[in-house]
């Protein structure tokens, strides 16, 4: 069996792995937030102020 090597790519800020798992675990929560604000926006006025 062959080993496969992972490659990490390098981001800024990222010095260690507690970092990377903090943003892992954080950015598709900030994510969902996101969507739930612009649906309750939408629904309390009819349109989303934040077009991306």
């Amino acid at each position: 069996m062959a080993l496969q090597e992972i490659n990490v790519p390098h981001k800024e800020g990222w010095t260690d792995v507690e970092k990377a798992l903090v943003e892992y675990h954080d950015g598709p929560e900030q994510g969902w937030n996101l969507m739930f604000r612009g649906l309750k926006e939408l629904l309390e006025t009819g349109e989303i102020s934040y077009k991306g």
